[in-house]
């Protein structure tokens, strides 16, 4: 596998594969069907519930031009910009480093510029709530009345520390922790398509450790993947996590209601040899005397237990042999031991020390009558259907045919003896051979498909020229429409007849808007845009004719005609006594 984190890898794309949160899903969706999209939201929710996943998704559905029943495609130049980081129209701003009151200006200041590919920018602000109170009051004005080309999506899991200015001006969306449920179903799925050999008793560990976040119980599912690559139980989920076992929480628990000093010490000692964290261990505690408590009053375990080292079993025989004050009394005197313990220097003695006087103080009235026994766990927990290792196996293709088994080698037969020669039969006369069948006649050469004829340039280019006027960008329209458009294989060239456009069409900004205008119009059939720069001897040559091809010059050694004959007739004349030149008419 790829060494991409799991809850990166099934982070949802849709609004169909979010969990647990369907009134927010439903509420979006409507909204992006309907075209009523907000100018500002609030997601509020503890972490791991997935409020930047749906900011994201949200940001693809408004903008994409292929969405169906409120769904991004996830393939479109534009869906796969903003999931690569690509697209500069949606942005995506952490407020706990970015929380200065420059960064929101700057921000307030590129808002009035329109998209250029995207139809809305988006604007992604997490951890809202570490904004500075100077920046709060720059992002207000633009907050209450931003342009129409914006959207405003606020990520905070503290909403209290947000001004109520700010909330009243978004529509606020709470998040709410996942059942464990519907988390231990997710991580099932994720186990099937992956390959995770796991225990159902471990998964719905993780699902309760997560307390409603499922990008933690996806972290921790990772986690048990790399440490168990062969598959994790219950108890290895529990070691990973620092909890003890529930062995060990049931014995601690009736040894602090038997009041057993001496147990209680060796418990402890035991505890911290292991490598256990003091603070963690009163929490896990806490929490198991207040199952203990539950399980007293309540027969529906399931959904009010939380996750602790101590077993449903366990917790409700301990519940039945001690009095509720007795429980009530712990919970309070370990409350307050978790709040020491946080400012201890030793986390030991601080243990130990606390944990003395407490037993000390426990009400005598209080304290049961006969030893709190610690329910021993049986054969059958062990081999039941939660704790059977589960190994899914990842679909791959089958092959074609299955190798057929090698056949065994058959026994050799003994050699039997030779029978006798039999006469040989005399040839039948050859028969008279038969005719030879017509040939058949040749099958007519089916002809080929005609090629799908290449659409014109000057079809194209006036196609992108009205794409460029629909995004408002009029004077990239201006100066390529007067361009010489062709095609060369998969590019498509305006030649540009004004050479001093060219260092503005050939800005980065400007050539991604050009490109994905021809996308447009082209239905994105694949043509990547070239400009190119007119020849500057193109004006002055287009006056002019076509020269004709220059006559090739007498070769040097050829005689001269003119001074021949002239040298013929002066020999003529000299013989019948005539003069070469004519008299002088004056003289």
């Amino acid at each position: 596998m790829s060494g991409q984190a799991l809850y990166r890898t099934f982070r949802p794309l849709d609004f169909d594969a979010v969990v647990g949160q369907d009134h927010i899903v439903r509420t979006l969706r409507q909204a992006v069907i309907s075209r009523q999209v907000g100018h500002a939201y609030l997601f509020s929710g503890t972490r791991g519930t997935g409020k930047t996943t749906l900011a994201k998704i949200l940001a693809r559905a408004v903008n994409c031009p292929d969405e169906a029943n409120g769904n991004p495609c996830n393939v479109c130049r534009t869906c796969r910009g903003i999931l690569n980081g690509s697209l500069l129209d949606v942005l995506e701003l952490d407020a706990a480093s970015n929380n200065s009151v420059d960064t929101i200006r700057r921000l307030c200041d590129e808002v009035v510029y329109v998209p250029a590919v995207a139809r809305y920018k988006v604007y992604i602000i997490d951890e809202a709530h570490m904004l500075s109170t100077g920046a709060f009051n720059a992002l207000l004005k633009t907050l209450e009345e931003p342009p129409a080309h914006v959207i405003f999506i606020l990520a905070t899991t503290d909403p209290q520390r947000l001004p109520a200015t700010i909330i009243s001006r978004c529509q606020r969306f709470n998040f709410h922790r996942i059942p464990v449920q519907l988390i231990f179903t997710h991580l099932e799925y994720i186990c099937r398509n992956t390959g995770i050999a796991y225990t159902p008793e471990a998964l719905l560990t993780i699902a309760k450790l997560a307390a409603g976040a499922m990008r933690d119980a996806i972290s921790l599912l990772d986690q048990c993947r790399v440490s168990y690559p062969d598959g994790f139980t219950h108890e290895d989920v529990l070691s990973l996590t620092g909890m003890v076992h529930d062995d060990f929480m049931a014995n601690f628990i009736c040894a602090l209601l038997n009041n057993d000093l001496t147990a209680v010490l060796r418990l402890i000692d035991t505890l911290m040899v292991a490598g256990h964290e003091p603070q963690r261990f009163v929490q896990d505690l806490v929490r198991s005397f207040r199952d203990c408590l539950i399980s007293r009053f309540s027969a529906d375990l399931d959904n009010l237990l939380t996750e602790t080292s101590l077993r449903s079993d366990q917790a409700m025989a301990i519940a039945r042999q001690t009095h509720p004050d007795l429980l009530l009394y712990w919970i309070r005197a370990l409350s307050a031991l978790q709040t020491e313990l946080r400012q201890a220097a030793e986390a030991r003695i601080t243990l130990e020390t606390q944990l003395i006087r407490h037993m000390a103080a426990q009400p005598p009235e209080l304290l049961p009558r006969s030893p709190v026994t610690c329910p021993t766990v049986v054969a059958a927990t062990t081999s039941s259907a939660d704790s059977v290792l589960i190994k899914p196996t990842v679909p791959t293709t089958a092959p074609e045919h299955a190798a057929e088994p090698e056949p065994e080698p058959e026994p050799v037969p003994e050699p039997e003896p030779e029978p006798e020669p039999q006469p040989v039969p005399e040839p039948k006369p050859a028969s008279e051979p038969e005719p030879e069948p017509k040939p058949e006649p040749e099958p007519e050469p089916v002809p080929e498909p005609e090629p799908e004829p290449t659409p014109e340039p000057t079809t194209i280019h006036r196609k992108m020229l009205a794409a460029c006027d629909e995004l408002g960008h009029g004077m990239l329209s201006f100066f390529t429409s007067t361009a010489k458009p062709s095609i060369d294989g998969n590019e498509f060239r305006l030649k540009i007849s004004n050479s001093n456009a060219m260092g503005m069409l050939n800005e980065s900004a400007n050539l991604k808007i050009l490109q994905y205008c021809l996308d447009q119009a082209t239905d994105s059939a694949g043509f990547n845009l070239r400009i190119i720069e007119p020849d500057k001897n193109t004006d002055k040559a287009s006056n002019l004719t076509t020269p004709t091809e220059p006559t090739p010059p007498p070769p040097a050694s050829a005689p001269n005609d003119s001074t021949d004959w002239r040298d013929k007739a002066r020999k003529l004349l000299e013989e019948h006594d005539m003069e070469l030149e004519p008299p002088d008419p004056i003289g």
